[in-house]
């Protein structure tokens, strides 16, 4: 088994390599519904490049793409798993990277809207279908949000 610390002074490419590979894994235990199994998978990878990388030097673009989409699959499990305060943490890392990432946006609005923090559940939302004016799923979530109030008594 490949360990973190076997990789040493590898070269880039290799890292990226390796590490994609891993995050396929993830994707395949997500897939299956293993979310735990899956947050572990994406943690390693995440643990591996951020131990190789700062965050904030310059960053292959792959290197960008891999650690996106290893915190937007993060999130996406932690999500299921109903923990809302880390996927609000998640998502912010990622829209702090790239303000405008509408999927990024969606979850952290369905995080806010499940921990009933309305009010940042509609930014996000409204933000979101302000980048993707087409987006059914979340013009689904706004209409659940406004429901939601009407239901409420003032």
């Amino acid at each position: 088994m490949l360990r973190v610390g076997d990789l040493g002074e590898a070269p880039v490419q290799v890292l990226v390599t390796w590490a994609s590979g891993l995050k396929e894994i993830g994707n395949c235990y997500f897939k299956k519904g293993e979310f735990k199994s899956a947050v572990m998978v994406y943690e390693t990878v995440l643990d591996v490049i951020v131990s190789e990388f700062s965050m904030e030097e310059e960053m292959d673009n792959n290197i960008t793409i891999l650690v996106n989409s290893c915190f937007s699959n993060l999130s996406a499990c932690e999500l299921k798993l109903g923990n809302y305060d880390t996927v609000i943490s998640l998502c912010s890392v990622i829209l702090a990277r790239d303000r405008n990432n509408t999927k990024s946006l969606y979850r952290r609005g369905q995080a806010y809207a499940r921990s009933g923090d309305v009010k940042s559940a509609m930014s996000d939302f409204e933000k979101a279908l302000a980048l993707a004016p087409l987006d059914k799923a979340i013009k689904i979530e706004i209409s659940s949000l406004h429901e939601k109030n009407q239901r409420i008594p003032s």
